[in-house]
């Protein structure tokens, strides 16, 4: 009986310690960030971030939307890749199955707005390979907006907002 009632006491401690509350004890709700949740990692995407007129070494798009989707576990792929760090930054690339292509990379920072936005800023493009105009390797400061995230089972859609 005694450990029954200690159990319910802890329990019950232990449920409303893990309430969200405001500076003054009052209960909120949660915020969902199912949307952003997962965010950091790698990526497949449909092209990579910043991608527009970059032979010319300019990111031009700013108004693109991007699509999102976890690599396979196996096997190699090769395509348009986004890496999101912990540390808020970024950098999105190309890979090929050979050697002999062009190969442009942007790196960047990004901002957690809410639990449905994200911010984007490309800081830097690098542009090496044996099919390539030029190699650039140049310091930008590229504002491509704010995005709204829309989350499937295994996709991350990011749409342009307001643009």
């Amino acid at each position: 009986m005694k450990r029954t009632l200690l159990l319910a006491i802890f329990c019950s401690i232990f449920i409303s310690s893990c309430t969200p509350k405001t500076p003054n004890n009052e209960i909120t709700a949660v915020v969902s960030t199912d949307s952003i949740r997962g965010l950091v990692g790698l990526w497949l995407i449909d092209n990579y971030l910043g991608a527009d007129s970059i032979q010319t070494g300019y990111i031009t798009n700013t108004s693109g939307n991007y699509s999102l989707s976890k690599p396979a576990k196996t096997g190699y792929q090769w395509g348009n890749w986004a890496k999101f760090a912990k540390d808020g930054t970024f950098d999105s690339y190309y890979t090929a199955p050979c050697g002999v292509d062009c190969f442009p990379k942007t790196f960047g920072h990004y901002q957690i707005v809410d639990s449905l936005h994200i911010r984007l800023n490309v800081d830097s493009i690098s542009i090496h390979g044996m099919m390539c105009e030029k190699s650039i390797d140049k310091r930008v400061n590229i504002n491509l907006g704010e995005f709204t995230v829309n989350r499937t089972d295994s996709t991350l859609i990011l749409i342009a907002k307001d643009k």
